[in-house]
């Protein structure tokens, strides 16, 4: 008969060594971000970047915040392709910070792509009560580690301000459903 000291160092075990994953790429995401950020904007598909910075030099120097300026297309420049929230996260982050918008724009997609994790946490917590921290920490783990993620998650591009924001409408959905 296994006495409640086992199952505590058991559990604990587990929930350490899931611990420790985590740690290791939320580390391993942070790193190669941090080298990456110097890089210009126009990566492997450059094309898309460029697309979505082209708009945040025109919010900081002429106040188009509302009018998406997108210079793509011809006149008359505006074009609302998508809700500009990401960019204006960016030339918010310029404005304060003094620092470009290539290294706001990737440490802003990066910010999004870790702020993922709290919504994770939560679906966790709600959908597997019992083990909710080590399956919150696997989960999360798995999404760092991801080369999709590391590759967009520190790039200059919308998508993971989009997962972030509709991880957290899932979540909060889950947890009123519940």
């Amino acid at each position: 008969m296994t006495s409640w000291r086992t199952h505590v160092v058991r559990l604990y075990s587990k929930d350490a060594i899931a611990g420790t994953v985590f740690c290791v790429a939320l580390f391993q995401f942070i790193i190669l971000t941090w080298v990456t950020l110097d890089q210009p904007i126009l990566d492997m598909w450059g094309f898309r970047p460029a697309q979505t910075a082209v708009s945040v030099p025109y919010m900081l120097h002429e106040g188009a915040w509302l009018a998406n300026v997108v210079p793509v297309f011809g006149e008359p420049w505006i074009l609302p392709q998508e809700f500009p929230f990401y960019q204006w996260c960016v030339a918010l982050m310029s404005w304060v910070t003094n620092i470009e918008i290539g290294p706001c724009g990737r440490t802003v997609s990066a910010i999004f792509t870790v702020a993922a994790i709290w919504p994770i946490f939560i679906l966790a917590g709600e959908l597997t009560p019992m083990r909710k921290g080590r399956v919150a920490l696997l989960v999360s783990a798995l999404w760092l580690l991801s080369p999709v993620v590391v590759f967009w998650g520190r790039s200059f591009l919308i998508e993971t301000t989009i997962v972030f924001l509709s991880l957290g409408w899932l979540a909060f959905y889950v947890r009123f459903l519940n």
